[in-house]
């Protein structure tokens, strides 16, 4: 936690919780209290969680991650098809974000019925109004498989290896530089979070973000046109 202080203040953390971890009673209290020690606002943090760990203790799990969401952490089902793959919990959790598993992404290609279940699986998730991310994009074949099935949000080393935090916003403003796109606007909706507006027309919901703690940096970038929905 002690590094994100220094981190773009557009980039969010990404922590994975064990069955252990998210069954544990106190998980939620020392969570939020790292975070008041390192001087991090909830909204930088995300959890991502396992259908097996869900199921490990389902009281406290939902407990623990309703704490969190509540304080502002954002909550991620992450390797969905992995596991139980139980539609009943989709119901019992609020998740901000659902992650495919890899592997439903990898069997759909160049196959028929692996493609028709991942297709499902995402009309599924779109269902219940979470953002999809699918996982495990390797090459342009997965990546229009998955537009087409309508998956817009994903992962992989083809699309963006591992690269330091330090290095993310240089690399944001040589991406939308090389595209010929430029910012001319942003607001923040409770629903779609922080969304910017370009010179193509094309809005950019780059991580999801539902904070006002986010409108002094943009005020701070000039950028016109803010607005909030309640």
């Amino acid at each position: 936690f002690a590094e994100v202080p220094r981190w773009d203040p557009l980039v969010r953390l990404s922590l994975n919780l064990s069955a252990v971890q998210l069954c544990s009673a106190d998980l939620s209290e020392k969570v939020l209290r790292a975070l008041e020690r390192a001087g991090v606002g909830p909204e930088r943090l995300q959890v991502e969680v396992t259908e097996t760990a869900l199921f490990a203790d389902f009281v406290t799990a939902k407990r623990n991650l309703a704490s969190l969401r509540e304080a502002g952490v954002m909550i991620v089902l992450d390797d969905f098809g992995a596991g139980y793959a139980s539609i009943g919990y989709l119901r019992e959790f609020q998740f901000d974000q659902i992650k495919l598993d890899g592997a439903l992404v990898t069997a759909a290609l160049d196959n028929a019925d692996g493609e028709r279940l991942l297709g499902a699986v995402i009309s599924l998730c779109r269902g219940i109004g979470a953002p999809i991310v699918a996982e495990h994009i390797e090459s342009e074949r997965h990546l229009d498989m998955l537009r087409k099935l309508g998956c817009t949000l994903g992962q992989g080393f083809w699309l963006q290896p591992p690269l330091p935090a330090a290095d993310l916003p240089l690399h944001n403003q040589r991406w939308y530089r090389d595209r010929g796109i430029a910012l001319t606007g942003a607001w923040v909706d409770k629903d779609q979070g922080l969304v910017f507006t370009t010179n193509t027309g094309d809005p950019i919901n780059p991580s999801n973000l539902r904070q006002r703690s986010f409108a002094p940096l943009l005020k701070r970038a000039g950028l016109p046109h803010m607005r909030f929905h309640d």
